[in-house]
């Protein structure tokens, strides 16, 4: 793959040089659009194409393929940067208070809880053994 996909200057044929050789991609294209998006080499005269590349800018008409290849590479990156980012199935984790630590073993990492109430210790909102993050609302809310 050539990395200087360059729109090649148009210019005018002289005499005494042969034709530039039209690439394969540019055969293909001039088969399937019309005849109208293309520009005359003859005249000059700029085709549909090439007028709209122009009104784009300077760097578009120099290197029309590059400038597609980054724009989806960029509208690629933005949709993939805000769907990472936008939280709009972010959902509380379930808490439950009233649970207090009755036993540390730091060598199996394990903590045993109880509960002062009867509600809380009968509906168990997590199973035995699962990891649990702990937040202590002792300290205040700005903690």
């Amino acid at each position: 793959m050539r990395a200087d996909w360059f729109l090649p200057v148009l210019r005018t044929p002289k005499p005494d040089r042969p034709e530039r050789p039209v690439g394969l991609p540019a055969r293909l294209a001039r088969k399937l659009l019309p005849a109208a998006c293309f520009s005359d080499r003859t005249t000059k005269r700029f085709g549909l194409l090439r007028r709209l590349l122009k009104r784009l800018g300077p760097v578009w008409l120099s290197a029309p393929v590059r400038r597609v290849v980054q724009s989806v590479c960029f509208c690629l990156f933005l949709w993939q940067f805000f769907v990472t980012i936008w939280p709009y199935d972010a959902v509380p984790s379930r808490s439950s208070g009233n649970w207090i630590p009755a036993e540390f073993d730091s060598d199996q990492r394990s903590v045993t809880l109880f509960s002062e109430t009867e509600d809380a210790a009968s509906a168990l909102p997590f199973a035995a053994g699962s990891t649990l993050f702990v937040r202590d609302d002792s300290l205040g809310p700005d903690v």
